[in-house]
Parts: C-alpha cells; structure tokens; sequence
C-alpha cells in the first residue's frame, strides 16, 4: 500500500447509477444495506472478519475520495459542497475507491486565484471535509468500535497524501500541498493531533514522500501477518527501509517497461 497514490482520481457532476455507486447518506449509517455491503466486500478481499480491521481499511478507501475535492479546489478555485446528501462514491468489488460524483455544481468558496497561504480558502475546504468526515468517523465507530482517535487518523492520513499528490500533479509543487495539508488541519485539533509525519526518500532520480501514521491501521492483524510502510509500531529504521524498499521496486518495474 503506498501513501501517494499515482493514478488522477476522476469525479463527475450528477447524481449516478451503475454498480459500486453508495450515496453518501448512506456512509452515516452502519444500519444501512449498502453500507454493509461495502463492508462484507472489505472484510472479504483483505480476508478477514475483524470489525476494526475493516473500519480501519474504509476509512483509508474513504480518505483517499478527498483527492476529488481537492482537486477540483486547486484547479478552480472553488470549494464545493461536500455535504453527504450532496455526493455519491463509487467503489469496486473489492471495497477500493474508485469514483467521486457531486450531485449538483453547487459552489460554496470560490477564488480566482488559489493560494496556499490564504487562510479563507483553506479553512473553508477542511470545513467541508469535517463536517463529512465527521458523520462517517461516527458511523465507523459504532459499527466496530474502533476508536475515534485512530478512525480520524487514518481519514487524515489519506488526506494529507491527496493534498501533496494534487498539488505535485496540478502545481508541479509538492511542497506547496504539504503546506496545504499543515494549514487544512489546524482547522480542528482532532485532525492536527492526528497528523501523519512525513519524511522523504530517494532511490536514483525517482523521490517519494512516506508517512508515519499516527495510529496503526492493524494491517498486522491480516492474513499476511506484515506491517505496512507507515506503522507506527515498528522503529523508524525499519519503516524507512521498508518504505525504501517499496521505492526500489517500484522505480524498477517502471524502468523496465
């Protein structure tokens, strides 16, 4: 699993239909059928019937939808409504995210000109993914009792990649999105207490920005018994060599073909 994703995340206007499609309403409910059909697919592709384990994995999936948001924000400028009623999520068989749909174009925030420091913009964007986070954290939390403190911090984790993936794709400036990211989460102290760290690693020309979570995604309690590159249980040495491994590989299957 890596914590920047490199594939664009495609959103759309309208209300949608078609398979893996949840509307958001639907994410604030542990009752509802959708819901747990979302869930069973989880718990099945990671093998496992563990309730805080499939939390813990919705809400990375779930976290990982804000590079929609985002993206539209450093593209245009504009916040849009990020209510739940306002938005579907589409994801596939296996419970990964896939798509983002905006129900109307309805605009809350919008600038002409995007600025990372301009505290108005930045305020008004995590407001939006507060307040619908906040429901599905609830959500999550009564299905499994997972805690709310590691339900936020895997929500902010995924975030704060997206903020630093949009920003390297849509302003050639990575420094700029983890900038984006510091500022966003101040906005509540149960984000910002939750913030990953990041740290930089290198392998030939190719460099990529890792984290360590604040709280462990339990990953270790799956079938492959294995920690993840942004655990915070194990050292830091070994989550960097881990993580630089990972690197390795990659940049190897990419020059190979």
């Amino acid at each position: 699993m890596t914590d920047v994703m490199t594939e664009p995340l495609p959103y759309s206007f309208g209300k949608p239909n078609g398979n893996g499609w949840i509307d958001g309403t639907a994410l604030a409910d542990p009752k509802n059928s959708s819901f747990q059909q979302l869930l069973q697919q989880i718990g099945t592709a990671i093998n496992t019937s563990n309730k805080r384990v499939i939390a813990a994995s919705l809400a990375l999936r779930y976290g990982w939808s804000s590079g929609a948001p985002l993206h539209y924000f450093m593209n245009h400028g504009t916040v849009m409504d990020l209510s739940l009623d306002n938005i579907s999520l589409q994801f596939c068989r296996s419970g990964l995210y896939q798509h983002y749909s905006f129900h109307s174009a309805d605009s809350l925030h919008k600038q002409d000109v995007i600025n990372t420091q301009d505290e108005t913009q930045i305020t008004a964007m995590a407001e939006q993914l507060y307040s619908q986070a906040t429901q599905i954290v609830e959500a999550l939390h009564s299905w499994s009792r997972f805690s709310r403190r590691a339900i936020w911090a895997m929500i902010v984790s995924s975030w704060s990649s997206q903020c630093v993936r949009m920003a390297e794709s849509i302003w050639k400036n990575r420094n700029a999105g983890y900038v984006m990211a510091e500022k966003m989460l101040q906005y509540r102290p149960e984000l910002y207490r939750n913030k990953p760290i990041f740290y930089s690693l290198q392998y030939n020309t190719e460099q990529r920005l890792f984290q360590k979570r604040h709280a462990c995604c339990l990953y270790y309690l799956g079938p492959d018994r294995s920690f993840c590159t942004s655990c915070p249980l194990i050292d830091d040495e070994e989550r960097s060599a881990r993580s630089y491994n990972y690197l390795k590989e990659y940049e190897s299957n990419a020059t190979s073909h």
